[in-house]
């Protein structure tokens, strides 16, 4: 038996860290503790095979003590070597690929910018002024929100150089997130649902499964990509609920109505003939369909039923239902759990969208204003 090849098992056996940080070197340790002890290998020269790899070990625990400082070294003088080591320990808790894709793409904002005002910076030099910098460039030429969102995003990667303990304290912990503009809720109203379910033509396979998206995505208020992602298992018909996988893997139930139903039977029945994914909804090659597909089904129709004046998007479905189904009785609690917000501060906004609704609503039909009565003016003695 080869007593070279041992070191690496026995780094991992006498080894006990559960820290994310050191879970991302681990393959670079492995390799570095087996050329390690391949070089002193004479060093031991016991008869013995366990003596011998006692030996090994006592090596392999030795080079780890550098090579983790070393690493550590590297993560609070390099930048980019500090932006890997947080996106991997990101990967190791399972994000989704568009929270990792997100988180990249504010990264790599921050990485330009540094490398634009100060190339070189080591993480441990960022001060709370230079983010600062780094934000109001932000604002220039994006919006606040966008701000906030890199903001966010250089926060967790100081937090976490912080909880490894490589940095004394987090620079961004001190900037303050930038006052938003309150966003606009543009919904759909019922005669524009009606137009442009008027433009499916329900005797082919498309038109047909057109329908019964649109129909779904305003009877659940589904975020697209959680309609997309919906298995032909995941229906429950019998309790007319979806089994949803959303936002941070969070899983929930959606319940939907019965003309949903009836249009997804009816799709369903259709699409027998067409092998392909499992997904719900297919194209007519019986391929997954993608975001960016449905954008244009639902902007192309949108300009076929001459609607104008509202965003014509797959997200707007999910605001209209949100909207309606307050106006219709339901309450802001099981709204929330419908939706799958973290927090009620998404869903107090449409709650908002209601209040301004109801008042001029209130002014239109106001009881007093269209009784007809005028209070006379003029002088009025006062007893």
């Amino acid at each position: 038996m080869n007593p070279r090849l041992p070191a690496p098992k026995a780094y991992r056996k006498n080894l006990r860290v559960s820290s994310p940080f050191y879970a991302q070197i681990g393959p670079v340790l492995d390799r570095k503790i087996k050329r390690f002890s391949a070089k002193h290998v004479r060093k031991f020269p016991h008869k013995n095979h366990k003596n011998r790899r006692a030996g090994y070990n006592r090596l392999a625990l030795e080079r780890h003590k550098v090579s983790s400082k070393q690493i550590a070294s590297n993560l609070t003088e390099d930048l980019d070597s500090a932006i890997e080591a947080f996106m991997n320990v990101s990967r190791a808790k399972g994000l989704t690929p568009q929270s990792l894709s997100y988180y990249s793409e504010r990264l790599k904002a921050f990485k330009k910018y540094t490398d634009m005002k100060s190339p070189g910076i080591k993480p441990k030099d960022v001060t709370p002024a230079f983010i600062r910098q780094f934000i109001l460039n932000t604002l220039k030429i994006d919006s606040a929100a966008t701000a906030n969102h890199n903001r966010a995003l250089v926060f967790r990667l100081f937090q976490f150089l912080l909880e490894e303990k490589l940095i004394p304290e987090n620079p961004a912990a001190s900037v303050k997130k930038l006052k938003e503009p309150r966003p606009v809720i543009e919904t759909f109203t019922e005669e524009q649902i009606n137009s442009l379910l008027a433009t499916c033509d329900t005797s082919t396979f498309v038109g047909l499964r057109d329908k019964a998206l649109f129909l779904t995505l305003y009877d659940s208020g589904l975020r697209i990509t959680e309609a997309l992602t919906l298995s032909l298992s995941d229906v429950d018909w019998t309790q007319q609920i979806f089994k949803v996988m959303g936002k941070g893997q969070q899983g929930r139930f959606v319940p939907f109505g019965l003309e949903v139903r009836r249009i997804l039977t009816r799709y369903l029945a259709h699409r027998e003939g067409i092998e392909g994914a499992d997904n719900l909804f297919i194209t007519c090659y019986g391929e997954k369909m993608k975001r960016g597909s449905v954008l244009d089904i639902v902007k192309r129709r949108a300009k076929k039923a001459h609607i104008s004046g509202v965003r014509a998007s797959p997200h707007t479905f999910r605001h209209t239902f949100a909207v309606q189904y307050l106006r219709n009785g339901g309450d802001v609690f099981s709204l929330q759990r419908i939706l799958g917000h973290s927090s009620l501060t998404m869903t107090r906004r449409y709650v908002d969208f209601c209040q301004e609704d109801i008042i001029k609503t209130h002014r239109k039909a106001s009881p007093a204003d269209n009784l007809g009565y005028k209070e006379k003016t003029g002088r009025t003695r006062i007893r």
